[in-house]
């Protein structure tokens, strides 16, 4: 388990760099807090990353020592690191809620893990990263051939090898690939199949480095590191044999991991924080607005504005890439934190310069999708109201 903690601390410290501008305030992208908190401004939040790193840092030597040892219990100092990780890691996405990238919540996850019991460790953290493959597939069944992060990896591979498939074979390659992350899951769920689960998300991840890296289709440097991490966790976490019989404090253990993937599809909380990653089902909010007031805009969105496709129309304006230029990382996929940008940024704008399309699913069917139009004051109304 030291070595997990070490190789998570390491690949946070990097992606905490990659995406230094969204920790330290750096960016014109705004913040929104997770909860009111009244504390305002950048210099809280650089200094609540700064000390984080720090942390971090220690945290990577201590784990360090505890591998090269060899030593099962974590050590007085490595306990302490790991509870400043975690208060640290936490106050960052309060003051921020864009803090809370995927990979930042699994590093979390990873810290509680290893001041938990010694004996169920191993059962928890099997079954949280069992857990991401297993619902990560779910929340992508049923999606629309016509977009989406796995028709992109498909379409990618197809040319490469020189096939041209028409739409009905390549919605069926998408379901296969869909289908082939689902069974990497559940064949890390079950004991006997551990090891033929760990190859097969290797091979997944493998892939993946070579369809979304700077070869491929140039993806965010994240995402890359957020796949090597797990070429190189994997076999050390499920080659090992099971630690002893399953017992009822082991089954509770891995049904209490499952919990964020299952309040995940069930729309109880965030998508990230339920492994719903690169899903369909979050709700999404776009902002338009009219020619005439991208100027009024921050600098760094104007480039992200497309221009209008007739005369007089309104300009969709690209959030997420603008999140990915200014801070690195990926835009949160929560409607309501997007109203909260949108507010932010169109301040200064006359109501009828802009408006907002909000999009949510309707739940339990989450592709029946409820689509509004609405100027920014019905909007934030509209947020207040669903909460």
């Amino acid at each position: 388990m030291a070595l997990i903690v070490l190789l998570a601390a390491v690949t946070e410290v990097i992606l905490v760099g990659v995406s230094w501008r969204l920790w330290f305030g750096q960016s014109d992208f705004p913040a929104i807090a997770a909860i009111a908190t009244g504390i305002a401004g950048t210099a809280p939040r650089a200094f609540s990353a700064a000390v984080f790193l720090v942390v971090c840092l220690a945290l990577t030597r201590c784990s360090f020592g505890e591998w090269k040892a060899k030593e099962a219990v974590p050590r007085n100092s490595t306990r302490f690191f790991l509870v400043c990780s975690l208060t640290l890691g936490a106050s960052c996405v309060i003051l921020n809620l864009h803090c809370l990238q995927a990979w930042h919540w699994l590093f979390l996850l990873i810290c509680l893990i290893r001041l938990g019991p010694e004996d169920l460790q191993l059962t928890l953290l099997r079954t949280t990263l069992a857990s991401i493959y297993v619902f990560a597939a779910l929340s992508r069944m049923g999606f629309d051939s016509t977009g989406g992060i796995t028709v992109q990896i498909v379409q990618w591979w197809c040319d490469t090898i020189g096939h041209h498939p028409v739409p009905a074979q390549k919605t069926l390659l998408c379901y296969a690939t869909t289908g082939f992350e689902l069974a990497c899951g559940l064949l890390l769920w079950l004991p006997r199949t551990r090891r033929l689960g760990a190859c097969m998300a290797m091979l997944l991840h493998a892939g993946l480095l070579i369809s979304l890296g700077p070869w491929g289709l140039n993806h965010n440097p994240a995402v890359l590191m957020w796949n090597c991490w797990f070429l190189t966790a994997l076999p050390e976490v499920f080659w090992k044999p099971a630690a002893g019989r399953m017992t009822v404090t082991r089954a509770a253990a891995g049904m209490i991991a499952m919990m964020p993937g299952i309040a995940g599809a069930a729309g109880w909380i965030d998508a990230w924080p339920g492994w719903q990653l690169y899903s369909p089902q979050p709700g999404s909010t776009q902002l338009f607005v009219r020619s005439e007031v991208i100027d009024h805009l921050p600098m760094g969105l104007r480039p992200h504005v497309d221009p209008p496709r007739f005369a007089d129309d309104l300009c969709a304006v690209r959030l997420g890439n603008w999140s990915l230029s200014s801070t690195g990382a990926a835009i949160y996929p929560d409607e309501e934190f997007q109203l909260s940008v949108i507010q932010k940024i169109t301040t200064d704008l006359p109501l009828g310069d802009y408006r907002v399309l909000l999009e949510r699913p309707r739940r339990p069917r989450w592709w029946k999708r409820e689509t509004v139009r609405l100027d920014f004051r019905e909007a934030a109304l509209n947020a207040t109201d669903k909460k």
